[in-house]
């Protein structure tokens, strides 16, 4: 299967421009499986199968909260992945992580269903923005959160290649305050959440330049919104 990564491949240019940048992957589906689940109050979230921190397959919700993340190739190095789902500001709700799930080639492993949907905390949303220079470095930025069990990438997005300036996101604030609730993978559902109170608000921000150059900075969102800049 060529899977074309739309979120990756648009580029904001500034002044209304987008430019595209096609981010396509081939995966081999004969070794390849699913992870599916549903997620309750939160139509639309953003759900990311994730191997070490890095999304290795992405989905949205349907308006009844249901997922399917596939094709995820299995291989001898990379069995089972982490399900981070982080509903949005327009939901109130905060992040879900579920730790080591199985992937199986040519079967679904289900994390949560219409009976067992994931249960997530509210919370409120806030916005880290800023500019990258110079602006012809085109990076694109990550945040990231760590907690018990690992970094988990939670929102992305790219600078505009004439200003430099990011946000995540432009329409409205996209990073949870409330602590993560976090579970290990098991076959009796729902799958035990139990809230990181030490990780709550608290990202790591992550610039990647075209040239492969990376910088970090901390932010705490907890208290407002966040302007970092970043400069290569």
């Amino acid at each position: 299967m060529l899977d074309f990564d739309a979120c990756k491949s648009v580029v904001k240019r500034g002044n209304g421009s987008y430019g595209l940048k096609p981010v396509v992957t081939a995966i081999p589906t004969v070794v390849s499986g699913a992870v599916t689940g549903v997620v309750g109050s939160a139509p639309g979230a953003s759900v990311y199968a994730e191997r070490n921190g890095v999304v290795v397959k992405a989905t949205v919700a349907d308006a009844n909260g249901n997922f399917t993340l596939s094709p995820i190739e299995q291989s001898s190095t990379a069995g089972a992945v982490d399900v981070v789902v982080v509903p949005g500001a327009a939901n109130g709700r905060g992040t879900g992580i579920v730790r080591s799930v199985p992937v199986v080639a040519g079967a679904s492993t289900a994390i949560s269903t219409t009976a067992s949907p994931m249960s997530l905390p509210t919370s409120t949303y806030r916005r880290v923005s800023g500019t990258v220079s110079p602006a012809s470095a085109e990076a694109t930025l990550r945040a990231l959160q760590l907690v018990n069990g690992g970094t988990f990438e939670i929102a992305a997005t790219a600078a505009a290649t004439d200003t430099g300036a990011y946000s995540f996101f432009a329409a409205a604030p996209a990073l949870p305050v409330a602590a993560p609730v976090v579970g290990t993978y098991q076959t009796a559902l729902p799958i035990p959440l139990q809230p990181d109170g030490a990780a709550g608000g608290k990202y790591s921000v992550q610039a990647t330049s075209s040239a492969g150059v990376v910088t970090t900075q901390q932010v705490d969102v907890n208290t407002a919104d966040v302007i970092q800049n970043f400069s290569f």
